[in-house]
């Protein structure tokens, strides 16, 4: 067994706070709830930072979860762009979960919080979530701008500055995969990526999704594969070994485009070409669409458990790049070679 599994299983037998809290999906007052009271009960760990408001006025908010050194590299966890996708906020709350509470009763957790800076923004697009919770609009994806032709939302992963209306996006604003009217147009994604721009330490991202079963790299945009594909590929693979090792779940590795679909405007190919961060979107359970989106509550669980073995490993992978602020400007490549200097052996 994993170290990864290892501590969920630790964490769950020690009965941490927020266990019953996964027994189902909770709304999005719920969850605004359980932010504040984790920033409440470790103040001295966590920061609940407002980085911006939805078309509706919804506050959009980031927990910071660190130690106490400062200049650490940063990770940040996004969810709930598309608001159908409930296990997205409970697995980025179960993440930030085992983090707070776990910090006092497992040295591994303690280890990771006090070497990186943890983000996580568990729901994106509060108000298409808080529509998806009214009767008959379960499968809500989009945001709630009125584009006053009788149509209403935005996709807010078409909505970036990455290739912004290419392929995998539609102009159509009846369309699930309308992308806007222009690149950053909302102010949900546009809230995101200035607290990407804000955190300069930043040097990985997950934005979570359902549903697929897939661990998903740069590019959306381009069956192109980017020049940092082998490095990509190779974290990749570690969280999909440590996914597997928690339930034996199979999730698929690969670049976007040629794995998945295409995908003009996503957060993630800005990210990486933007931001110069390692970055992947991870499809969460199930595998296919029985039960598609409409996961049963009972897999909440062991679905957040697989996003917190996936989301360990990548604190882990970026604990050990040196010198996160600088990492924009050398670059991706460099990256790949700074990570193969650490490993000791030369880049593919």
């Amino acid at each position: 067994m994993s170290s990864c599994a290892l501590l969920m299983v630790g964490a769950l037998a020690l009965g941490q706070p927020g266990g019953e809290w996964f027994d189902d999906y909770k709304p999005f007052t719920d969850i605004e709830a359980r932010l504040h009271a984790m920033a409440a009960d470790r103040p001295d760990l966590c920061t609940l930072v407002d980085i911006g408001d939805s078309i509706e006025g919804r506050d959009i908010w980031a927990l910071r979860i660190t130690g106490s050194a400062t200049g650490k590299p940063a990770v940040l966890f996004s969810g709930t762009q598309h608001a159908r996708e409930w296990i997205s906020p409970m697995t980025n709350m179960f993440i930030a979960d085992q983090l707070v509470y776990g910090y006092d009763t497992d040295p591994t957790i303690r280890s990771r919080v006090d070497s990186a800076e943890i983000l996580i923004v568990p729901v994106v697009n509060p108000d298409g979530y808080v529509y998806s919770w009214t009767p008959n609009n379960r499968m809500w994806r989009k945001n709630r701008r009125d584009n006053r032709d009788g149509t209403y939302g935005v996709d807010l992963n078409r909505n970036w500055d990455a290739s912004w209306g290419g392929p995998g996006s539609s102009g159509n604003p009846s369309s699930s995969t309308y992308r806007g009217t222009a690149a950053f147009s909302e102010p949900e994604s546009a809230a995101l990526r200035d607290f990407f721009i804000a955190n300069p330490d930043i040097v990985s991202t997950v934005d979570f999704h359902a549903y697929g079963q897939q661990i998903l790299s740069p590019y959306g945009y381009t069956y192109d594969l980017p020049a940092d594909y082998d490095l990509l590929m190779d974290i990749g693979a570690g969280m999909q070994s440590e996914i597997a090792a928690v339930h034996g779940e199979f999730y698929e590795v690969g670049a976007t485009a040629g794995t998945l679909y295409r995908v003009s405007g996503g957060l993630k190919d800005w990210a990486y070409d933007d931001q110069g961060l390692l970055s992947y979107t991870i499809e969460l359970r199930p595998e296919g669409s029985s039960p598609g989106f409409a996961l049963p509550p009972q897999q909440i669980i062991p679905t957040s458990e697989e996003g917190l073995a996936a989301a360990l490993y990548l604190i882990d992978r970026s604990i050990a790049i040196p010198e996160p602020s600088t990492l924009a400007l050398l670059g991706m490549a460099a990256v790949g070679l700074l990570v193969c200097a650490l490993r000791n052996r030369p880049p593919n």
